[in-house]
């Protein structure tokens, strides 16, 4: 493959032994546990990567980085590349395609660029190791070594990988070297920036000598050092807490209910109703935003100009490159046109789209070269970009030799998601049902804490102003009174469903992406969220889910961000409460399902909130066009295990929920009440 120097680099991914069984991309913490020679070869691949290549080089890990925004020129930025923008800027106006049809499309022979040249330094460094140091073993696990994936919503592991984190003490084994040390500084931490950024003059913020995630706003003081310590227990998984689980309902109810490609890839909201039918609200795009907002706080991870220098990106990208193949084994039908990418009106530049024009299966996915010499390159489409196996890799839950069908794919699903929805949960049997509902009941419990545990401090704080007892021994009493909590023994999860029907209960947002500088987070809470420290809002108890609007403010050089705000680009996000009502159903908090027993719990419980990545708390009322809705549709339970829930094509708003005792929206006038404007 051409360096990018003389001419195009062609992708064409990496060549399998055996194309119709390309090798795996792993889960990064699996491939830890079962291929510990791969995962050895990834740190020192990705350390040499980030290094060893000059920054200047189109395929350095900074040149590679920037295609996906600054320093926002051509790529490869080389003389013999002649190509222009389409729509006539003399200004670069990149090739990103946020909140497009062409999102998942785009990103996969992008990825699949960046794999191909950690793979050259995988087997670079497996080549280096003596005979006697294992070299035959190295040579091997490197052969069918794929960039691995971050599955964020897996419930048996932590939201994030500790050994991406700064802390982390990977041990590695050199050539040369055959005692294992650490790894330092951590290539999965951060990307040291070198010459390219220093010399130049644009604001890689937050910090130019390095990718950093949740900075300090001012310097380490004792309140944020304990902030961040907070933060890593939470996604780090070492608290107690049952934690995540809204991401895993959110992706499996994507994966298994959205027959629509269009609705299922891309936030943009193209309804003229606020009822259009479910599938109109939620994406993978919506929640590939949230995780990149959970993950960076005010670092480079929640801005997208500099988002894919942070080597997390890559890991997280390929997991909604996953999410994405997954969908298309469930639901991609070449015969039928809505199960792919469907024509769209572009109503945003890009290097290779004029607004105004349509984009479709045959788009340009540039600057990514199929084939070609420097006088005319022929890119990826999404057509050829269809299939994984064309790169030369499946993932876990698509090795089609496996799992052969949809319903070996959805069985695959509800085993890994360990069924996270209600439906699949009541369709299951025997231990499947039994350990649902042993977990559902343990998070009922800890709501049950929280509720006693606050009017145990209500309680205790008035006798001990009455009676003067010492401070001290309050808190003993209500820990013994908190920890003798029991759910109620009559709650069956089978009495949600008459008829095997019950009602999925649904927060619909819809926001104007360039508000509050086109980057901020709307925060979806069960029960009063604790305002005082807002950047810890998702380590809250009663914190469900949260929808981020990842964009870009007035003044970036990215064209397709500029058009999105002269158009007023509206996107929209999804937060199922289902799982979160039927564990309060079963802490005795609510009766059942039914718009009676649930309409007037969410007007007391239902909360959202307003920040900034950093956390920065923002009044809801500063957004115009921010509009919050709670939505039911009916769903049939499946006959089988691994059938698929029937979804009612009636969407009913409930505004009730939304509503105040005045008749006004809820959250500053942005709660829905019937009738608002809701047109793009």
């Amino acid at each position: 493959m051409s360096d990018g120097t003389t001419g195009p680099v062609i992708i064409n991914g990496i060549k399998a032994d055996n194309p119709a069984k390309p090798p795996v991309r792993m889960e990064v913490r699996d491939m830890i546990k079962t291929q510990p020679d791969q995962w050895n070869l990834y740190l020192l691949g990705l350390e040499r990567f980030q290094k060893s290549v000059a920054e200047n080089m189109p395929l350095s890990y900074f040149q590679i980085a920037g295609i996906h925004g600054l320093p926002y020129v051509k790529w490869p930025n080389q003389n013999w590349n002649k190509m222009t923008q389409v729509s006539g800027r003399t200004e670069f106006g990149g090739f990103c395609t946020h909140s497009s049809i062409l999102f998942l499309p785009w990103h996969r022979p992008y990825l699949a660029l960046f794999e191909a040249e950690l793979y050259k330094h995988v087997n670079a460094i497996a080549n280096e190791f003596g005979d006697n140091e294992r070299k035959a073993d190295y040579v091997k696990a490197a052969k069918t070594f794929r960039m691995p994936y971050w599955d964020w919503a897996r419930p048996d592991l932590s939201i994030f990988p500790p050994q991406a984190g700064p802390r982390a003490d990977n041990q590695v084994v050199k050539p040369k070297r055959p005692q294992k040390a650490a790894i330092s500084p951590n290539p999965l931490a951060a990307y040291q920036f070198r010459e390219s950024a220093s010399n130049s003059n644009i604001n890689w913020f937050p910090d130019v000598n390095a990718t950093v995630r949740y900075p300090a706003q001012t310097s380490d003081t004792p309140d944020e050092v304990s902030m961040k310590q907070d933060l890593t227990a939470f996604f780090e998984g070492t608290d107690q807490n049952p934690k995540g689980r809204n991401l895993t309902e959110r992706v499996l109810f994507i994966l298994q209910s959205y027959n629509n490609f269009g609705a299922a890839s891309s936030n943009r909201f193209n309804s003229q109703s606020i009822t259009p039918g479910f599938e109109e609200w939620g994406s993978i795009e919506d929640i590939h935003n949230a995780i990149h907002t959970y993950t960076g706080g005010n670092g480079q991870m929640s801005s997208p100009p500099v988002s894919s220098f942070d080597p997390i990106f890559w890991l997280h990208h390929t997991n909604i490159d996953r999410l994405f193949a997954i969908w298309q084994a469930c639901h991609d039908d070449p015969k039928v046109s809505s199960t792919y990418v469907t024509p769209k009106r572009a109503s945003n530049s890009t290097f290779s789209m004029r607004a105004g024009s349509t984009e479709n299966i045959t788009t340009p996915l540039t600057p990514f070269a199929q084939s070609g010499t420097k006088d005319k390159q022929n890119f990826w489409t999404s057509e050829g970009a269809r299939y994984t196996k064309s790169f030369g890799y499946v993932y876990p839950e698509t090795q089609d030799w496996l799992f052969p069908t949809r319903e070996a794919v959805l069985a695959e699903l509800n085993r890994l998601y360990q069924r996270a929805s209600l439906a699949n949960i009541l369709s299951s049997t025997g231990v499947d049902l039994k350990n649902s509902i042993e977990q559902l009941r343990a998070r009922a419990v800890s709501h049950l804490k929280v509720e006693n545990k606050a009017e145990s401090n209500l309680v205790s704080t008035q006798a001990i102003n009455l009676a003067a007892v010492p401070p001290v021994q309050a808190p003993l009493e209500i820990e013994s009174q908190v920890a003798e909590v029991k759910v109620p023994e009559d709650r069956s999860i089978n009495k949600l469903a008459d008829n095997n029907k019950y009602l999925e209960w649904l927060v619909n947002i819809k926001a104007l992406k360039a508000e509050l500088g086109g980057n901020y987070v709307v925060h979806v809470f069960l029960g009063d969220p604790d305002d005082s420290a807002p950047i810890l809002y998702v380590t809250n108890h009663s914190h469900v889910g949260a929808f981020s609007t990842f964009g870009q403010g007035e003044n970036t050089a990215c064209q397709n961000c500029q058009d999105g705000h002269a158009e007023g680009l509206q996107i929209t996000g999804q937060i199922p409460l289902t799982l979160a009502l039927v564990e309060r159903y079963l802490a005795g908090l609510v009766d059942d399902l039914s718009p009676s027993s649930i309409i007037p719990y969410l007007q007391k419980n239902l909360h959202w909130r307003v920040t900034l990545p950093g956390g920065e708390r923002r009044s809801r009322g500063e957004l115009n066009d921010l509009l919050v809705s709670v939505v039911t549709n009916e769903v049939t339970i499946p006959d089988s295990p691994n059938g698929l829930p029937q979804y009612s094509d009636q969407v009913i708003p409930r505004p009730e929920a939304t509503t105040n005792r005045e008749g006004g929206a809820r959250g500053n006038g942005t709660g829905y009440i019937g009738g608002q404007v809701t047109s793009p």
